[in-house]
């Protein structure tokens, strides 16, 4: 646990441990940075999609491509990939949605007419 103890110059309780200051803008900035970069602050993901960026890719290019349900997609990453790598149809659902609203995102940042 951290320790105050009173500092030498002015006289104010301070943590014993070496510690950085920095201004209330450079703290605003450092907390918006994760958002500006597409990245956020909390647990990383669990799903297997996000973890698996051939798998995920080949399930984009899958829809990119036409009219295909998703037990059909599921049933031709099993054969690329394995059963155990590819997730539930409805996890797949879950990610073509994500991924489908990240473009989305993207292209209103790039050109927000």
């Amino acid at each position: 646990m951290a320790m105050l103890k009173p500092c030498a110059d002015c006289r104010q309780l301070v943590y014993a441990e070496a510690m950085v200051t920095i201004t209330a803008v450079e703290y605003r900035d450092l907390l918006s940075r994760p958002a500006r970069e597409g990245g956020y602050l909390g647990k990383p993901s669990r799903s297997k999609l996000d973890n698996d960026t051939e798998l995920a890719a080949h399930l984009v290019e899958l829809a990119a491509a036409g009219k295909m349900l998703l037990t059909d997609m599921r049933n031709a990453c099993i054969e690329r990939f394995g059963a155990e790598r590819v997730p539930s149809r409805s996890a797949i659902h879950r990610y073509l949605q994500m991924a489908a609203h990240r473009e989305r995102m993207a292209r209103l940042r790039s050109d927000p007419r």
